[in-house]
């Protein structure tokens, strides 16, 4: 059996139970540039201060490594240089949509060949809550997210709309209220959503290996290969590191 969050996220999951802890540790718009570990300890630059510390975890998203928009001194090594360039990072957006009336089943997905290019659906996103609203949710990454992502205001409710109303019977624009979108690829701190789900694993191992004792990379992506690209992987990759830290101390 399948649960979940009723009247919650995973996002107040970790506010309730993980944040109070670090809250007053957090630095706010605070955009890390470098990071120096050739010293005893390590340096983190940033557009605001610097700061040092014996032991850095790191949790940047691969696409912004492979941006380059974070440098590193020494250079990463090579192997972990060559899985990120390798690695595919998928496009991805969301965009959640209330009508005045259900009238969608909880789940309808898209074939979307090859599987390995991407995946889209549209999904009962009030299923189970205790609320009278109708909202549905849009889930789309790889390929799946054309051409929402090139479209923007009205065309792209106006395509979304249309795109309900061919499933639909046209009850999607008779019954529209109001929708939000978020197009991942935009989001300066992301630029797209996480690794696709047939990379090679070893890829995925390497990418979560530590360096040199000083720096250990956690989240989705940063795992030992067995599985990534989720809230689960990236509460497993961090406790993993913080393990190998407590271990190697």
């Amino acid at each position: 059996s399948e649960y979940k969050f009723k009247n919650t996220t995973w996002f107040d999951f970790f506010d309730q139970y993980i944040a109070p802890s670090v809250k007053d540790k957090i630095s706010y718009n605070t955009v890390v540039t470098s990071i120096d570990y050739s010293g005893s300890q390590v340096v983190v630059k940033t557009d605001n201060e610097d700061f040092i510390a014996d032991k850095v975890f790191t949790s940047i998203p691969p696409k912004i490594l492979q941006r380059g928009d974070v440098s590193f001194t020494p250079a990463l090594p090579s192997d972990k240089v060559d899985a990120l360039s390798k690695v595919t990072v998928w496009d991805g957006c969301k965009a959640f949509i209330e009508f005045s009336e259900k009238f969608y089943p909880a789940f309808t997905a898209f074939d979307i060949q090859p599987s390995s290019a991407g995946q889209k659906l549209y999904y009962d996103a009030s299923y189970g809550q205790n609320t009278s609203q109708n909202i549905l949710g849009l889930f789309a990454v790889g390929t799946g997210t054309q051409p929402y992502v090139n479209l923007e205001g009205d065309a792209l409710i106006n395509y979304m709309l249309e795109e309900l109303d061919e499933l639909y019977d046209g009850k999607a624009s008779a019954t529209y209220v109001k929708h939000v979108f978020q197009n991942w690829n935009a989001e300066p701190f992301a630029r797209g959503a996480y690794i696709y789900d047939q990379e090679n694993w070893r890829r995925i191992r390497t990418l979560g290996e530590s360096v040199d004792g000083k720096l250990f990379f956690t989240g989705a992506e940063y795992t030992t290969g067995d599985d990534w690209s989720s809230v689960h992987t990236a509460a497993r990759s961090a406790k993993r590191a913080v393990e190998e830290l407590v271990r190697i101390s």
